[in-house]
């Protein structure tokens, strides 16, 4: 399974990183390398743990399941101990309510890791058969035992590893610091490798394909995936963090690019803001006539995006209408105080990224989901 093969480069990779006489010792028995939080190869690994744990999982009647979720309802009691411990670390305690299911997800991961708990606590999900059945999609990888067994291969070379994130010594503030980092950068480093893997495309098919080929998602297959799959969905997923999706009615990241593209109309002081209104309508219009009737309004929401987003890099305006968009006076409205997008640095960086993509030739088309 690709997210198993994930963690093993993960783990490979910070293996190649020691020297053989990095090697520490118990006891002058026990040879193992240590992994402290200054190790991002070792951040790596616990992100792909908790994508293994988060992939294909049933919705509980209150939101998404998650690592933390799992780990946390799952009822045995060597388990249930680990949690309670867990839990009464005071930094824990105080985690913010915003992000609190990823946070409490990668730093529990951390914490099995930093405890010796990890592969105990992995087999008794595992062999709880009934449990994965209620908290996993049948497609999910942890129903396949041929995966399941690879995975276990896979983490069985964690042995070779001490990992010290201060939850041995009760010093966990600067994982939890360092985690709740992550999640803030996360969305915008996303964008910035989706960016790269597109970049490199067209540098490295460039000396034996035309240019406009590589960009034409009708001649090349790769193309409309690195761009619909990563790049859009990236790019989505920093306009969700920290918006204020609403209470009664849901309201989305396209619902702002709406209202915000409205106020253009009347007056648009900026490049961008001259050419957004018709944009946001062409992707409207596009997905309006092929959509299926029934389907959700959340995933309509998401086809737009995606089909706005290959219209502005197919006319190089992809940067102009974002810039546009996060310097309009109403975006302060739909997001909580600590969003990712509000920051002045983090907006200027996404623009400086997006600009990456002004020079290159994109045909892409607007909708080939539906089509």
């Amino acid at each position: 399974h690709h997210l198993v093969g994930l963690l093993k480069d993960s783990i490979v990779k910070l293996l190649k990183s020691y020297k053989p006489e990095d090697h520490q010792q118990i006891d002058g028995k026990i040879e193992y390398y240590e992994v402290t939080l200054t190790n991002p190869l070792g951040h790596n690994i616990v992100q792909a743990i908790n994508n293994i744990f988060n992939a294909k999982t049933k919705r509980g009647w209150w939101a998404e399941r998650t690592t933390w979720d799992i780990f946390k309802n799952l009822k045995h009691h060597i388990v249930q101990n680990a949690i309670n411990e867990f839990e009464s670390f005071e930094a824990i305690k105080t985690l913010p309510s915003q992000n609190y299911q990823l946070a409490a997800s990668l730093l529990f991961v951390q914490y099995m890791l930093d405890r010796g708990y990890f592969k105990y606590c992995v087999q008794e999900l595992i062999d709880n058969r009934a449990y994965l059945t209620e908290c996993y999609d049948p497609q999910s990888l942890l129903h396949n035992q041929s995966h399941v067994d690879n995975f276990i291969g896979v983490i069985s070379l964690l042995d070779q590893f001490k990992f010290n994130y201060g939850f041995q010594s009760d010093n966990i503030e600067a994982a939890t610091q360092l985690t709740a980092d992550f999640i803030i950068s996360k969305p915008i480093n996303d964008v910035r490798d989706a960016i790269q893997q597109i970049v490199s495309y067209f540098y490295m098919n460039s000396a034996t394909d035309d240019l406009s080929d590589l960009g034409n998602d009708t001649k090349s297959i790769e193309i409309g995936l690195l761009v619909r799959d990563k790049l859009a969905r990236f790019l989505l997923e920093s306009f969700e963090h920290g918006f204020k999706s609403g209470l009664i009615l849901s309201n989305y990241v396209w619902n702002m690019f709406e209202t915000i593209a409205e106020t253009k109309k009347l007056c648009a002081m900026d490049l961008g803001g001259v050419n957004l209104p018709s944009a946001i309508d062409i992707a409207n219009e596009t997905i309006i006539s092929k959509v299926s009737k029934g389907t959700p309004v959340k995933e309509v929401a998401k086809l737009k995006f995606t089909s706005f987003v290959c219209y502005a890099l197919n006319h190089h305006e992809l940067a102009d209408f974002i810039s546009s968009i996060l310097t309009s006076p109403q975006l302060l409205e739909y997001y909580e105080l600590n969003a990712v997008l509000t920051r002045k640095n983090i907006q200027s960086d996404l623009i400086a990224l997006l600009q990456k993509l002004d020079a290159l030739p994109f045909q892409l088309s607007l909708a080939p989901s539906l089509e």
